[in-house]
């Protein structure tokens, strides 16, 4: 028997990175896993890779700032798969900027993907993922991709940073009063650090640009990060999926409002 076995699991952002690898572990473990990204043709790559494995998937091109996309997405989701178990908010934006050079668009579209972008998710989820737990034994759940830098500052990341730190909040609130009027949904969240990823390799290479961390050269700035977790390396795309596999199975059927950080080491210092 899989972990997830019967479940059915959207997965925002999984495209590539983390996302790609939480949907791939996902399937693994019998999910019937629902492939969404900004990018359909990627999406469908994706979806259709897990068939030929033999894991069941389904693609869509999602917007997740377009709150009348979402309305379709779950309404489709529903309508062709039966319901949802597992809504996991991965899909995240980037941006490698000083304060003085991050203009209020730019602050905005990183609010707007990174934070509005989870909002629309719980919001539009919630009543197919509490739909489909009326009457199980075990609850629904909402994993949340939030990240170190929503705890930790460092230079030249002002809207990112906020934004996930704005994440942690949204993840905690909902789990409350999910759980405080009795709907069947838990939430948490997963914070990585530094993970190996098309996203971070762009953002190493933008701090090298910029000499953030004392040097412009790409390699000694990517070791640079890794030198400062405790582990001495960056993650992995699949250590952060079976972290976030756990927070969605119900083997953790009592957590909820939780942070689970997947970072070396990292906020223990």
């Amino acid at each position: 028997m899989g972990r997830l076995d019967n479940k059915i699991a959207l997965v925002t952002g999984a495209g590539q990175g983390i996302g790609e690898a939480i949907v791939e572990l996902f399937a693994r473990e019998g999910a019937h896993v629902v492939v969404s990204d900004l990018d359909l043709a990627r999406a469908n790559e994706v979806a259709a890779q897990i068939v030929r494995s033999g894991g069941r998937a389904a693609a869509c091109g999602l917007d997740v700032t377009d709150e009348p996309g979402w309305q379709r997405a779950i309404a489709w989701i529903q309508a062709e798969l039966g319901g949802l178990d597992i809504l996991v908010n991965n899909a995240g934006v980037a941006l490698v900027k000083s304060i003085e050079d991050t203009s209020l668009a730019q602050f905005r579209n990183v609010m707007r993907v990174n934070v509005e972008g989870v909002f629309l998710g719980i919001k539009h989820a919630a009543p197919a993922l509490a739909a489909r737990a009326k009457g199980r034994a075990t609850t629904a759940a909402i994993v949340n991709l939030a990240s170190v830098l929503g705890v930790q500052g460092i230079p030249d990341n002002i809207a990112y940073g906020t934004s996930k730190a704005a994440v942690r909040q949204l993840s905690r609130c909902a789990a409350i009063e999910f759980a405080e009027r009795d709907t069947p949904i838990r939430v948490n969240a997963v914070l990585p650090a530094v993970t190996d990823t098309p996203m971070v390799r762009r953002e190493i290479e933008e701090w090298a640009e910029l000499g953030t961390f004392g040097t412009r050269d790409v390699e000694t700035t990517r070791a640079a990060f890794g030198a400062r977790v405790p582990l001495k390396r960056i993650g992995s795309a699949a250590e952060i999926a079976y972290t976030v596999l756990f927070a969605a199975s119900d083997e953790s059927s009592f957590t909820t409002g939780a942070e689970y950080a997947v970072d070396g080491g990292r906020l223990a210092v």
